[in-house]
């Protein structure tokens, strides 16, 4: 018999809401170990299309990854407790989840938009994979460990257009206005396609960022006008 004077014990139970944050995190883990959506379904429909982009977005490696931990495998090497494979995975699997948050945050604030020519699957509902990459400005392997993952060292471009871009065929100045090189320009004179991927409106004049998008840091694009071929 119940003690009238006993208060009853809560016995509510916590319910924790997943977050968007914590579902992608978990799908990006998931997608770095080879995890597709047969086995790791997103079911709550947070990645959609930006999943899709993303996951396509960063061309770095495992073998890029492998070289960039080296020198901490070399610091753990001697370490009896450790296994130095299973830990080289986890490094690489941490590192991985590293750049596809990367990719994440320069992909959203581009919009999902191309910053070179506006391109966008979003409104349409086209399948978004392939079509736009979050790439470095200043390349991943001239990049600290720091500027790998610094978002203002990322910009959102279509294929076309991050190619023409990673061979610095054109870059982008102090005030976020695209400088062509004058093998482009001589180019774009003489090929009609050139002059429609490259010359206005193909190739927008400035940079196309939403009003709360955030332009890439002086020191990176300042280092990749440096490199235009001229």
């Amino acid at each position: 018999m119940a003690d009238p004077g006993r208060r009853p014990r809560d016995r509510r139970v916590l319910t924790i809401k997943p977050t968007e944050a914590v579902v992608t995190l978990i799908l990006d883990v998931g997608r770095s170990r080879g995890l597709g959506d047969d086995l790791l379904p997103d079911f709550l429909g947070f990645g959609d299309q930006r999943l899709q982009i993303v996951y396509e977005a960063d061309r770095v490696t495992d073998d890029d990854l492998r070289e960039s931990i080296d020198e901490s495998l070399r610091t753990l090497s001697g370490r009896e407790d450790l296994d130095i494979r299973a830990t080289e995975r986890a490094l690489i699997g941490t590192a991985r989840v590293g750049q596809q948050q990367f990719a994440r945050k320069v992909l959203a604030n581009a919009a999902f938009s191309c910053v070179f020519c506006g391109l966008s699957t979003r409104a349409s509902g086209l399948p978004s994979a392939r079509m736009l990459i979050a790439s470095h400005v200043k390349p991943w392997k001239q990049s600290s460990a720091r500027e790998r993952l610094d978002t203002q060292n990322g910009l959102a471009a279509c294929p076309t257009h991050d190619a023409a871009f990673e061979a610095f065929f054109f870059s982008v100045n102090e005030r976020g206005r695209v400088v062509r090189s004058a093998p482009l320009m001589r180019a774009i004179e003489s090929d009609a396609g050139m002059r429609r991927n490259f010359d206005a409106p193909g190739l927008s004049g400035r940079l196309l960022l939403p009003e709360a998008g955030v332009a890439p840091g002086l020191s990176y694009t300042s280092w990749h006008l440096d490199q235009l071929v001229m």
